[in-house]
């Protein structure tokens, strides 16, 4: 059985003004169609209610380092290697050689697997 969305900001909002103009939780529920539990956990804890912070390890990129990666191989043909030089960013990680001197190396932004000659002899 998989997780409820948390409540939105609109939903929260309903629930106070519900709340505070004196409607029951069973009432409150009712109208925002979500459970009884839902709700009383939300008045009880408010002010920390969605506000925990993501857990597992940092990204290394920053939100302007991810564009810039993206957008340099958009802008010209270039290389895995020459992304990396130009943006000074060691941003991908090689996990094997294949065949016929193929690298396989994934973007950790997209996902995306990208294949490039190795110029090892």
């Amino acid at each position: 059985m998989s997780r409820a969305s948390t409540l939105s900001l609109h939903e929260r909002g309903q629930i106070k003004a519900l709340s505070t103009t004196g409607y029951t939780v069973k009432r409150i529920a009712d109208v925002v169609k979500r459970s009884r539990k839902v709700i009383m956990n939300f008045l009880r804890h408010q002010n920390e209610y969605s506000t925990k912070k993501s857990s597992g390890r940092p990204s290394k990129l920053n939100d302007r380092e991810k564009r810039e990666i993206l957008r340099t191989p958009s802008n010209k043909t270039i290389s895995i290697v020459g992304i990396r030089s130009t943006c000074g960013i060691d941003a991908f990680r090689i996990y094997g050689v294949e065949n016929a001197g193929q690298v396989s190396q994934y973007c950790p932004i997209t996902n995306e697997e990208v294949s490039t000659t190795d110029t090892r002899t």
